[in-house]
């Protein structure tokens, strides 16, 4: 299954039902370290702030938007090992912080289940693990060693987990096995990245920090290139999450031009 394809699932079974919730605006969201939130126009890299700071602590390295339960959960800056769930159309916290005991640097959700790509201790330089997360209670549960270091983001396009490095220097897109958390190089960028997402039009997006701090930029898993697509205005983009259109909005906004197919190199 493609991310079209998953996207008109969602939509038929109604699993986006909280499309409902007042001012909620499907699309590409962002975050800067400082916890502004933020979506992102895909054509040009142009922002509309949604506002405030998701973190309570007041900095995060993560977000991610469960399209299923309508909630939002941040994930505060490595060190901190803990997060909360903040309102995505506000980008105002909504609870108190969550204890999770590691750097959750990787989040992203298939179906139900939140996947994180974790590190405990040792710093940055230290292997990271993949786990499932319920973000309510700050339980994860180990799964396996993905064989690298730090990833700093996510994303599923309902037949493969895609992972990108963090660290400093052009990072390398992986897959990664949902069944043993290994990590397989797909290629490597010519950016530094903070985080991942495919978009409503079927493309992984990933965010730039360091050197490439705000940039956005499009994956081509075809050729196993990267284009910048422009600057969001933001020193850098440490969360990247996608909200899916609800029962309804696929036809209103034209499932064509909304959902755009993508093809993976065989």
């Amino acid at each position: 299954m493609n991310l079209k394809h998953a996207l008109v699932a969602a939509a038929v079974v109604g699993l986006a039902t909280p499309l409902a919730q007042a001012g909620l605006i499907p699309g590409l969201y962002g975050s800067d370290r400082a916890g502004t939130l933020f979506l992102i126009n895909t054509t040009n890299a142009s922002t509309t702030t949604i506002g405030g700071s998701v973190s309570v602590f007041g900095f995060t390295t993560e977000i991610e938007y469960d399209n299923i339960s309508g909630t939002a959960f941040s994930q505060d800056v490595d060190g901190v090992f803990g997060g909360n769930f903040f309102d995505i159309t506000t980008g105002l916290p909504t609870s108190g912080t969550i204890l999770n005991g590691g750097a959750h640097t990787g989040l992203e959700y298939v179906g139900s289940t939140l996947y994180s790509t974790v590190i405990f201790a040792g710093g940055g330089g230290s292997p990271s693990e993949l786990h499932t997360l319920v973000p309510s209670t700050g339980v994860s549960t180990f799964i396996g060693l993905t064989g690298v270091g730090p990833i700093a983001g996510l994303a599923h396009d309902g037949a493969t987990m895609y992972g990108i490095a963090g660290g400093p220097g052009p990072a390398t897109l992986y897959t990664i096995a949902l069944g043993s958390g290994t990590a397989t190089p797909v290629f490597t960028t010519s950016f530094q990245a903070g985080s991942l997402q495919f978009g409503l039009d079927g493309n992984l997006y990933a965010g730039g920090t360091g050197p490439d701090g705000g940039d956005l930029f499009r994956i081509d898993l075809i050729n196993n290139t990267d284009i910048l697509v422009g600057s969001t205005g933001f020193t850098e983009i440490t969360g990247l999450t996608l909200v899916i259109p609800g029962p309804g909005s696929l036809a209103l906004l034209g499932l064509a031009g909304f959902c755009g197919t993508r093809r993976r190199r065989k």
